[in-house]
């Protein structure tokens, strides 16, 4: 009798332990897919926003011939879809990035939102010429630099 009882205490023993293993095992699995997810939510979110704000950056109709660059009327609607797109995946990114880069990022947004601010309140006649856009480098140049050590963290 004491070695029936002495077997099957031992059994119990080897399926708690086999269930334990594999309970740890399971939340290590979790943990890492959870931590690879957030990895490519961020790097995700931070190619969005820098190829949004080099898009509007970037956008031009023409070069005057002083060499001004300017956005034409016909233009201003995909202006307008580049900024909207900046300003989300910015906002995006802001709740992606790592703690350290997010006051940078905050910043970078805001500035964003000024010239978003300016361009609907003044309309194209006072950004003709390409001030705006190239205004759009005070958003872009701190999401370069958070993107190159938040992504390395």
């Amino acid at each position: 009798m004491d070695a029936a009882v002495a077997a099957v205490l031992g059994a119990g023993l080897g399926v708690c332990g086999t269930l334990a293993g594999t309970v740890i095992t399971a939340r290590y699995q979790v943990g890492r897919e959870v931590e690879t997810w957030k990895r490519q939510r961020k790097d995700e979110y931070y190619g969005n926003a820098i190829r949004s704000l080099l898009r509007a950056r970037n956008r031009r109709s023409g070069v005057t011939a002083e060499g001004a660059s300017f956005i034409s009327k016909e233009d201003t609607g995909k202006f307008f879809d580049d900024l909207v797109d900046a300003q989300h995946a910015m906002s995006m990114l802001l709740t992606a990035c790592g703690a350290p880069r997010r006051e940078l990022l905050t910043d970078a947004s805001a500035s964003l939102d000024r010239i978003v601010d300016t361009v609907v309140g003044t309309g194209p006649s006072a950004w003709a010429g390409g001030s705006v856009p190239m205004n759009c480098s005070e958003s872009a140049r701190p999401s370069f630099s958070a993107a190159r050590t938040d992504i390395e963290d």
